[in-house]
């Protein structure tokens, strides 16, 4: 949705009351991260308090602050984190037979989160045993897994206090990037990072170590060897989830990054934006998005093609 308001740079809501910021707040979601926003103010705000950034009367962001730092000016600067700061969080999780709904679903109740539409995500997972390790890997795993077997991308989030899993398809922006609406853009391919033509995945099990393998030769022999290294539980079905990473992990990227004039609030990680540079529109995926409100409203997007 693109607004245009008085007050560009939006409001403040504290449990004490509403504040106006001091400079230009950014407003920035990023994969695989919590969403933050940064903004300054003459007030002093304690970590650990809730915070609602507000514009053109719409609930941009809830989140808690966890870091400010001033100066001798007493001018002080904030950054404040959503619900997905918390996915940091190291634990061990073993489930059998469980979608990767269903295994949000028990993780936001075991760490009392709010949850907002929760999309079924169908595909039920042998079974896993994640061991020490982030929220963040854990679902993200399980949504590989359920991409690599046909049944779609999915994309989980913080929707202002609430945590929402919903398929990529349905997290569309509003506005077709063009070199009209963009001042700046840059188009990058590349081989270098997220992607692998081969996969090796080793089980061990009372009868030893097992090694399951899946390349695409064709790809090997254009790129050279790129190798995804990982561990199976004894319960997984090792030559099911090696297919599966191919799948979702030997494809090139094609990222593009670009300078909007004007923001808009239904462009955040995860959703997808349809892009036309002049080769043609085509649909990626967002990985990053800046919402810079100051003297006007503009935003950065970093995408990826699907």
């Amino acid at each position: 949705m693109i607004m245009s308001v008085t007050n560009t740079r939006g409001e403040i809501i504290l449990p004490s009351g509403v504040i106006t910021p001091h400079d230009n707040v950014r407003f920035v979601t990023e994969q695989g991260s919590a969403g933050t926003l940064y903004f300054t103010a003459d007030e002093h705000i304690k970590t650990g308090e809730n915070v609602t950034f507000r514009y053109g009367g719409t609930d941009v962001f809830k989140g808690v602050v966890f870091k400010y730092e001033y100066g001798h000016e007493k001018l002080y600067k904030y950054t404040a984190y959503d619900m997905l700061r918390y996915f940091e969080n190291k634990d061990t999780v073993e489930y059998v037979g469980m979608t990767a709904s269903k295994l949000l679903l028990r993780i936001a109740k075991q760490y009392g989160f709010t949850t907002g539409e929760i999309e079924d995500t169908k595909y039920r997972i042998a079974a896993r045993l994640e061991d020490g390790v982030s929220l963040y890997k854990i679902i993200d795993y399980a949504l590989t897994l359920t991409s690599g077997a046909g049944f779609g991308e999915f994309v989980y989030y913080d929707d202002c206090g609430r945590l929402c899993l919903k398929r990529m398809t349905s997290l569309r922006c509003g506005t077709v990037m063009t070199p009209s609406v963009c001042t700046d853009f840059s188009i990058t391919v590349s081989i270098d990072k997220n992607y692998y033509n081969k996969v090796k995945l080793v089980q061990t099990s009372g009868t030893g170590r097992h090694f399951f393998i899946r390349e695409d030769m064709e790809r090997i022999a254009r790129d050279g060897v790129l190798q995804y290294y990982g561990r199976l539980s004894p319960q997984e079905n090792g030559t099911s989830v090696a297919i599966n990473l191919l799948n979702s992990l030997s494809t090139p990227k094609r990222s593009i990054v670009c300078t909007c004039t004007k923001g808009d609030l239904t462009a955040r990680a995860g959703a997808v934006v349809t892009a036309d540079f002049g080769d043609g529109a085509a649909d990626y995926f967002c990985e990053r998005a800046e919402h810079i409100f100051g003297s006007s409203y503009t935003m950065k997007l970093n995408l990826s093609a699907l």
